[in-house]
């Protein structure tokens, strides 16, 4: 899997970057998805009997990425949602598009990114 673009998320109820990954899943057919950093806990949850934050390296075995917000985030890229996924044949990036246009991926960055995707 290769992360192909980021974006900051288009509604202001998502709080994380969102990364476009392509990943090839068969012979010229190549799976799109949106991801975001998996959600690893709260920073409430860290703060010692002083009231200092204590930043965790890992949490249940997982690396720490990040903090964004009151979020802390790993370094694994998850599926935003169930919608969050497109296969597409190459030779077919027509279709690309429209899904692009669906998920609210940024207007300005969909022609750069239907030129460099494999045919």
């Amino acid at each position: 899997m290769k992360i192909i673009a980021e974006q900051q998320p288009p509604t202001m109820g998502d709080a994380w970057s969102e990364y476009l990954c392509i990943e090839a899943v068969g012979s010229g057919e190549f799976e799109l998805s949106v991801r975001i950093r998996e959600f690893l806990g709260n920073c409430n949850d860290f703060y010692d009997d002083d009231g200092e934050f204590q930043e965790p390296s890992e949490i249940d075995g997982k690396k720490v990425f990040a903090i964004e917000d009151e979020f802390i985030i790993g370094e694994k890229l998850v599926k935003k949602s169930n919608d969050a996924q497109f296969t597409y044949l190459a030779g077919h990036i027509d279709d690309v598009r429209g899904w692009l246009k669906k998920v609210e991926w940024d207007e300005v960055d969909i022609s750069k990114i239907i030129n460099a995707l494999p045919k």
